[in-house]
């Protein structure tokens, strides 16, 4: 029969790997049998938690004054150099805006399209804008509006000289 000391004096390779480590007895398992046991275990467990989180508010108030010392410190140029990139973020921003505004007014304007469709032509890119245009001028040709008069065809609105005439009979509300 061979030992733990047997493996290493015969040169296993995993002499080191096969060395007995004793671990510590566990606590035996006491259920609690009282309300008093539990209230008493509870407390202690929450006291733990409340405990590890103790110093929260300290160190919120020195990161908060850490913050204002480096903000102190820094230089006038640092400072400058921040609100210029800001102010440069808000100027691609609105750049962008009146681009976008400008080429839904090109196109608005080349497909002949009505003001009020301006809020549906969306998008980053001039292609985008056009698509979308495109569609809706399709379907505004498709299904133009007008009153619906049962037994009208149309015929009497459109005359030569470019005068809208009413039907005769038809009375609008």
């Amino acid at each position: 029969m061979t030992t733990q000391s047997g493996a290493a004096e015969e040169g296993h390779p995993n002499d080191q790997a096969t060395e007995k480590v004793e671990t510590p007895p566990a606590k035996e398992f006491k259920p609690i049998q009282t309300q008093e046991e539990f209230d008493k275990i509870l407390g202690a467990r929450i006291y733990e938690e409340r405990n590890k989180y103790a110093d929260y508010e300290e160190l919120k108030t020195a990161k908060a004054e850490l913050d204002k010392i480096k903000e102190a410190d820094k230089t006038e140029v640092e400072k400058l150099t921040d609100r210029a990139l800001t102010a440069e973020v808000e100027v691609a921003a609105y750049k962008k805006a009146a681009q976008e505004a400008q080429w839904r007014l090109e196109v608005r304007t080349e497909k002949e399209l009505p003001e009020s469709v301006d809020l549906l032509l969306t998008g980053e890119t001039l292609q985008e804008i056009q698509a979308k245009a495109e569609l809706l001028a399709a379907n505004i040709q498709k299904n133009p509006r007008r009153p619906i008069i049962p037994g009208d065809t149309g015929d009497n609105y459109s005359k030569p000289d470019g005068k809208k005439e009413r039907p005769k009979g038809q009375v609008f509300l």
